[in-house]
């Protein structure tokens, strides 16, 4: 199976389990689960090679934000931003505890008989962290996001396309004409995010 199995889909979790070895179980945007026959270090190492993702210089660029340079969200694009949680104890040292979930996707969290992450798509997933743990990481990742995408598009560039535009039509935006903008610069910080770590 090559990495086309993680960029051809929008990926709400992937989840490291024990189903007759160890392997992972990738929900997708819609609830579809499929089960891959590979180990989690290996389906993260596959999603950063298809993303052009360098997480050596990743860590290095956002440790002064987590303060470590482990177990810390990882930013594939500007939508899907994946949280470490853990939710297993691993048999062996290179199994796998943490399940990572895409920022976009979660819902809810709650401690109710043991600590939950409710996701979009109905998914359940089940912690044996707190849920104050998962939320500083959550803080972290949405952190992350903005720098990485004002580093690109920061406030000066958005005011200058406001007042080239009041000035080509002389007449104020309207809402209709601000969000068709709003898209398009999501779109731009998304292609801008997604070669931020591209190696030479």
């Amino acid at each position: 199976m090559g990495r086309d199995y993680i960029s051809s889909q929008k990926t709400a979790a992937v989840i490291p389990c024990y189903e007759n070895g160890n392997v992972v179980r990738l929900i997708s945007a819609d609830g579809e689960q499929t089960i891959i026959n590979k180990s989690i270090k290996s389906v993260l190492n596959d999603m950063q090679k298809s993303n052009n993702l360098d997480i050596k210089a990743l860590r290095e660029n956002f440790g002064g934000i987590t303060g470590r340079k482990n177990i810390i969200p990882i930013p594939l694009s500007f939508e899907c931003v994946l949280i470490p949680i853990k939710v297993r104890k691993a048999l062996a040292v290179n199994d796998g505890s943490y399940a990572y979930v895409n920022l976009c996707y979660i819902e809810e969290i709650h401690e109710r008989d043991g600590c939950k992450v409710s996701l979009k798509c109905g998914t359940i997933i089940k912690s044996l962290e707190t849920k104050k743990t998962i939320q500083k990481r959550i803080d972290i990742a949405n952190i992350m996001k903005e720098r990485v995408a004002k580093g690109f598009l920061g406030d000066d560039f958005i005011r200058e396309v406001a007042i080239d535009i009041a000035m080509e039509y002389d007449k104020p935006a309207t809402k209709a004409d601000i969000a068709i903008i709003a898209r398009e610069l999501l779109l731009i910080k998304e292609s801008l995010l997604q070669n931020y770590y591209k190696k030479d």
